[in-house]
């Protein structure tokens, strides 16, 4: 933070105030009523100087706000480590942060390049109809022709739209009226001008939109939602600086950034102390019994911990290369849990997160591993003191979105892996008595449902148990 960034942000500020407010006043000399509407990227939240909902104010003038949001199935294409699951989440993360409920949002079903040679129908489905399952949005803009061919050259975006009108329509009333509910996650929208940098900022930093919860817990396959309630919440590096007090009552899940800043606040996460640690070449996870390969990318911290705190993972250090060996004795703590004497938990991992996007298929991550997967589910229910409302793991790409309403819990599943789930079973987090399938079929048995057939490759199903 320093007076040249802060001078920077408020110049760009005032400047597209400015600049929208001409245009707005430029349309209304020809008419008021029209709309006009504003595209967002991946600037339009924190770095511009003013956030994208007041200049959608400025550029609506008397009538009703209108944005596109930003993050589309395309960008697939652009980052081979971008899911679409993170992508849905990024767009769930902006339109929480809309202060206002009379803006109309849509969302960004773009395709480029076309045709789907680059993004298959079922992608972009599975894109529109998990936002829609969300409630996150008023419509979707969605790229169903290409930009230079004959109508029909394309078809079969319109035709798979065509085949699943039905099933949107029962998603719209399984859905319809619910709460989302799961893990919050708290990422803040305003923190550029006074955010550390580190060496080697940059605005486009790999890891700082999407952002890297929800690439990170998507690949965990867990429910999230954005608003506070009585569970726990993800808060991992910057948003430690952030995050109230009052949330860490329910049980935080943080990085050694994160929890750093916690620190600074004077808030106890059970370090004594923090320091750069070597890179590691294994994590051991306890209940596990099992060492899974870390990769040569990354920022780790080795703590000291006080009393109580609880390890749940190590990492050990050793020979990298292939059949990377566990020798010697040299290891520290990779994630543990904590409470304080204020009755507030911690569960906390001693790497920078930010720094795991993986530009390789060859490196393997902290992310996308079943160890890691079964550990952050399990945690979570220690964390805040019982289950989250649903969890399948064991299945790569599976992605969950759950909304409650009243008793009801309704639950979505979209397979964005490459590998059928070929028995899918949903644990609950508690008993129901009976189920509704929509584009499956099923039974409950107590905690559990267990569908009758596999879910393919970017299909998607959805049901709702009651008591």
């Amino acid at each position: 933070p320093n007076k040249y960034r802060s001078a920077w942000l408020a110049v760009m500020g005032d400047t597209l105030r400015q600049t929208t407010a001409r245009i707005r006043a430029a349309v209304d000399e020809v008419d008021p009523n029209l709309r006009i509407g504003l595209a967002a990227n991946r600037t339009s939240f924190d770095f511009e100087g003013v956030n994208i909902f007041t200049l959608a104010r400025i550029a609506a003038g008397k009538n009703r706000p209108f944005i596109r949001l930003t993050g589309a199935p395309y960008w697939r294409n652009a980052d081979r480590d971008m899911d679409l699951a993170a992508i849905v989440e990024g767009v769930r993360l902006q339109a929480s942060w809309s202060p206002d409920p009379t803006i109309e949002l849509v969302t960004e079903g773009d395709t480029y390049p076309r045709p789907r040679y680059y993004v298959s129908a079922s992608e972009l489905e599975g894109y529109d109809t998990a936002l829609r399952a969300s409630g996150c949005a008023n419509g979707i803009l969605k790229y169903m022709f290409d930009y230079t061919s004959k109508p029909d050259y394309e078809t079969g975006y319109i035709d798979a739209q065509i085949r699943n009108e039905g099933l949107c329509a029962e998603l719209a009333a399984c859905f319809g009226g619910t709460t989302p509910v799961g893990l919050t996650v708290f990422e803040p929208m305003a923190r550029y001008e006074n955010e550390d940098l580190g060496p080697q900022p940059s605005l486009y930093g790999r890891g700082s939109f999407l952002m890297m919860s929800q690439r990170f817990l998507c690949d965990q396959s867990v429910p999230l939602a954005y608003r506070f309630s009585n569970g726990a919440c993800a808060a991992f590096g910057e948003s430690g600086r952030h995050l109230p007090e009052e949330a860490c009552r329910n049980g935080v899940l943080t990085d050694a950034v994160g929890a750093r800043h916690l620190m600074a606040r004077g808030i106890d996460v059970g370090i004594v102390s923090c320091a750069p640690a070597p890179r590691p070449v294994f994590e051991h996870f306890m209940a596990d019994d099992e060492d899974r390969p870390i990769g040569d990318r990354g920022a780790f911290y080795r703590f000291a911990l006080k009393p109580g705190a609880r390890e749940k993972s190590r990492f050990l250090i050793g020979v990298r290369g292939f059949g990377s060996n566990r020798t010697g004795t040299d290891a520290y703590p990779a994630c543990y849990l904590y409470e304080n004497a204020k009755g507030q938990k911690f569960m906390v991992y001693a790497f920078d997160l930010s720094g795991f996007v993986e530009e390789s298929i060859w490196a393997t991550g902290v992310s996308k591993d079943y160890c890691r997967q079964r550990q952050v589910q399990s945690g979570i229910a220690e964390l805040q003191g019982y289950p989250l409302p649903a969890v399948c793991p064991g299945h790569p790409g599976l992605h969950l979105i759950c909304g409650k309403k009243d008793d009801a819990l309704s639950v979505g599943l979209w397979n964005f892996g490459s590998d059928p789930v070929w028995e899918p079973e949903v644990a609950l987090g508690r008993r129901y008595g009976s189920i509704e399938c929509f584009g499956c079929r099923g039974r409950v048995e107590g905690n559990r449902v267990r569908l009758d057939a596999p879910l393919p490759p970017y299909a998607f199903c959805f049901f709702r148990v009651s008591p």
